[in-house]
């Protein structure tokens, strides 16, 4: 059983365009399991369409080429939000995906973490805008921070750099 604050959960939302759009969000256990996408990280969100047309297992990647479920910022690390990580922009605390005419924040508030440094509760903020200018099927890349970032926040070891994502397409 899950504590009541990191129980899975699913919202659906309009994106003011055709169709609607489901965030579903997990906290990762070993008894986490849905046979349509791989959680990963301590907590993550992922993005799909009502009903699922798309071939994105998460419209909160950035790749448009994407191979991976967890290839998206919507995947948190107890260790990106926690201290002078969660205070790096898009990397952190709060997290913004552009996409499909809207914008969609994620925000993480008041995470606690238990003796040994894990993720044992948060809450978690959604916000969803009208944003004309969000035209990719998929989210806005975000380039990651190349400087101000400690190794401590293992963003290179957590994130796919869209860099080396549009290199190799």
């Amino acid at each position: 059983m899950f504590p009541r604050s990191l129980r899975p959960t699913s919202r659906s939302i309009s994106s003011h365009r055709k169709g609607l759009r489901s965030i579903d969000c997990s906290v990762i256990r070993r008894d986490t399991r849905d046979p349509d996408f791989d959680y990963s990280g301590d907590f993550e969100c992922r993005l799909s369409s009502i009903p699922n047309r798309d071939t994105y297992s998460t419209l909160f990647t950035e790749d448009a080429h994407q191979s991976r479920d967890w290839e998206s910022r919507g995947r948190f690390f107890a260790a990106s939000i926690r201290g002078a990580c969660a205070r790096i922009p898009e990397f952190g605390t709060h997290r913004t995906f552009r996409l499909r005419g809207m914008r969609v924040g994620l925000q993480i508030v008041d995470p606690v973490f238990d003796k040994a440094g894990g993720l044992a509760s948060l809450k978690l903020a959604v916000t969803v805008t009208r944003d004309p200018h969000a035209q990719r099927p998929v989210a806005e890349s975000v380039p990651l921070p190349k400087t101000g970032a400690s190794d401590e926040c293992k963003l290179r070891q957590y994130f796919v750099d869209p860099a080396q994502v549009s290199q190799a397409n």
